[in-house]
């Protein structure tokens, strides 16, 4: 995989001859690799066409340089609108939400109920997500909580509110009955609303244990740091002659959004992931399914080494677009 890896994203090279030349190196370097795997009877795997789009995010995660800009918080600086993370679909999709943060050494999960720091206030607070003010300072999306009259009731403000993480001391870990939790708002007390109900009850889709080599969990309140990088995908014909008239492709390549403007525009920043000639029998549609299988996983979580965490953690890269012409879009729709 590195050598391939080394091929395709390796330099700019635009000779044919020297292209040819890199391309029997880089078939000889296989074969060699793959005597040696059957000398020391080692498995021995290409990339899948299916696990294209996490093959470029396992490695570009496990890379010191790349690995600080491919993961982002959504941003809610009020009035401002100057990166993707700023957009209303990062800010506002739950696929696109960072479902947990560690800080000071203490992991808050979505559906935590937390307390502050220094006992500043006797409520308490209800995680739902976490996000950026000015692409730095980070703060804690959630609802206040209160204990009703008599100490019995618990009371979660209907209202969401954003406190910063610096002011949050720890998990509170008293058992909640929900069927006691009640969802209050100005001089109102009703049945928790639903998006009250699930944080309590339901854990969030990418809370999942560190497991060990047999798959079971090292430790029951062990769980994956999550990072979220989203994903463009771009596709569009590409040609073998400058004329575009010859040899015409269908190609498709990928970038991380979390990435500035110059930085996504820039060709060491565009992955590519396929291209089929377009000829009879053959067409870009028909790699689409097993593409379509990868961004399904991706959206999910995969387990993969972070240079950024130093550790194991739980990548989601949902697909925040995709750019093409209207012809490509057309075909797509």
């Amino acid at each position: 995989s590195m050598v391939l890896l080394a091929f395709v994203d390796g330099d700019k090279d635009m000779v044919s001859r020297r292209i040819l030349k890199k391309i029997l190196f880089t078939i000889s370097l296989v074969l060699k690799l793959h005597e040696e795997a059957i000398r020391k009877k080692s498995p021995f795997k290409l990339p899948r066409l299916d696990a294209l789009l996490n093959y470029h995010v396992r490695f570009l995660a496990a890379n010191p340089k790349k690995a600080r800009n491919m993961f982002s918080l959504p941003d809610r600086t009020p009035n401002q609108s100057i990166c993707l993370q700023q957009g209303e679909k990062w800010r506002t999709h739950w696929y696109y939400q960072q479902p947990m943060f560690t800080h000071n050494g203490v992991d808050f999960w979505s559906g935590d109920i937390v307390n502050f720091m220094n006992g500043s206030t006797p409520a308490r607070f209800l995680v739902e997500s976490f996000h950026t003010m000015d692409n730095s300072a980070v703060f804690v999306q959630g609802y206040m909580v209160y204990i009703l009259e008599g100490g019995q009731f618990i009371g979660i403000e209907v209202e969401s509110t954003s406190i910063k993480l610096e002011t949050l001391l720890g998990v509170d870990s008293t058992p909640v009955d929900v069927a006691l939790c009640y969802s209050v708002s100005p001089g109102k007390v009703f049945h928790l609303i639903p998006r009250h109900k699930s944080l309590l009850e339901e854990p969030h889709f990418l809370k999942r244990h560190v497991l060990d080599e047999t798959g079971k969990p090292i430790d029951p309140k062990l769980f994956y740091k999550v990072r979220i990088s989203p994903i463009i995908l771009f596709t569009n014909d590409t040609f073998g002659n400058r004329s575009k008239q010859y040899n015409p492709y269908k190609s498709r390549s990928m970038k991380f959004a979390a990435l500035s403007y110059k930085e996504r525009s820039s060709i060491e920043n565009i992955h590519f992931l396929s291209a089929i000639p377009k000829k009879k029998g053959a067409s870009g549609m028909s790699l689409l399914p097993k593409i379509v299988e990868d961004f399904k996983r991706l959206e999910n979580g995969l387990v993969m080494f972070s240079a950024k965490d130093n550790e194991n953690v739980l990548v989601a890269s949902p697909l925040l677009w995709i750019e093409a012409d209207t012809p490509c879009h057309s075909e797509l729709c």
